[in-house]
């Protein structure tokens, strides 16, 4: 960055906070609708509902912890699958290679006498 950036940063960065200090002045800077609790109604029932919503929160929270230990459970499996596959893959080419190297002079004369 260099000082033309951040000149112009910190010009729209004045910007931006003289609009927002002109937006609180215009509102009286308490964004609560004017004193008043959102949507009306009274603090116990608010407090109720909000107890709902994280009873709910709670429940949805434990569900997804259950599937977590599910999702654990198959990456362990997948990561032991592929680590089996990968062995034996190991070991079924140290096979072919060693028959290729020790009978590759009798594999030559098979290739070239295959008539066409």
């Amino acid at each position: 960055m260099n000082n033309v950036d951040i000149r112009i940063m910190q010009r729209e960065l004045e910007k931006l906070k003289a609009e927002r200090a002109d937006g609180d002045r215009k509102t009286g800077g308490d964004h609560t609708g004017g004193g008043n609790p959102p949507e009306g109604g009274s603090m116990e029932a608010r407090v109720a509902k909000l107890e709902t919503h994280v009873e709910y929160i709670r429940r949805d929270l434990d569900t997804m912890s259950g599937d977590l230990k599910e999702v654990k459970g198959d990456l362990l499996s997948i990561k032991r699958r592929i680590a089996y596959f990968s062995g034996a893959g190991f070991i079924v080419v140290g096979i072919v290679g060693w028959i290729l190297n020790n009978r590759f002079d009798q594999i030559v004369a098979l290739l070239a006498t295959t008539p066409k």
